[in-house]
């Protein structure tokens, strides 16, 4: 019995060989996503900071207390997320250091 040509073209691909994973191991998949969660952290602090700051100076023209609360603890929340960022960022960096295993900069 003969198969189609195109279907018995597509039967004798082996993905085995052609198919290689984008990560070689773990450490370099756990750098790309440590690499990543800075980077996303550091977009939604921007973010907060402009919702915070618009909020302020929103209610100081209407002279609305609860926008202004909500600002503040925007504004609160980003410089914290911020001081969080850095400390874990310079806590990587410490053990980079110590161990002598590059964790933010894998070898891709």
């Amino acid at each position: 019995m003969e198969i189609w040509p195109p279907v018995q073209a597509a039967v004798t691909v082996n993905l085995k060989d052609s198919y290689s994973p984008p990560f070689s191991n773990l450490g370099d998949l756990v750098a790309t996503v440590v690499n990543n969660a800075f980077y996303l952290a550091g977009f939604l602090l921007v973010v907060l900071f402009i919702i915070g700051g618009y909020k302020i100076i929103s209610s100081a023209g209407s002279g609305d207390k609860n926008n202004l609360e909500s600002g503040k603890k925007a504004l609160t929340a980003a410089a914290l997320g911020f001081a969080i960022i850095i400390s874990s960022y310079f806590i990587i960096q410490i053990i980079e250091a110590i161990t002598g295993v590059t964790i933010l900069n894998p070898s891709l």
